[in-house]
């Protein structure tokens, strides 16, 4: 979940309106399970005004903390990663004379041995 404070969040009125359809679609343990969530999530992010908030405070402060966790949510939907491998083949290849003393001090002794 992204650092933030629950009461500085201000919702869209589409945000607002699937926040609060959410909460009034839980269940008692759901609710007390979203309650805990961002009691949880308010003394992490140190927010003063949220944890000390009751009744119909704390009722907006949840609709927004669940407005937090939507729009975290659809963040990490429209992310994207790409990884590319690119292999490619050379015409071109160097050689380097070397003497066996050079081959020695490279490599060593027993990989430059070439008999």
């Amino acid at each position: 979940m992204p650092a933030g404070k629950v009461s500085d969040v201000v919702p869209s009125k589409d945000e607002e309106d699937h926040a609060e359809q959410v909460y009034a679609n839980a269940t008692a343990k759901e609710k007390h399970s979203i309650s805990m969530a961002m009691n949880h999530f308010v003394k992490a992010n140190q927010d003063s005004v949220t944890s000390l908030a009751e009744g119909p405070l704390k009722k907006k402060f949840i609709k927004n903390f669940l407005v937090l966790q939507f729009r975290h949510k659809k963040g990490y939907k429209k992310m994207q990663t790409s990884n590319e491998i690119a292999n490619t083949n050379s015409r071109f290849s160097d050689t380097v004379p070397m003497s066996q003393h050079k081959i020695y001090k490279e490599m060593g002794k027993t990989k430059g041995d070439l008999s």
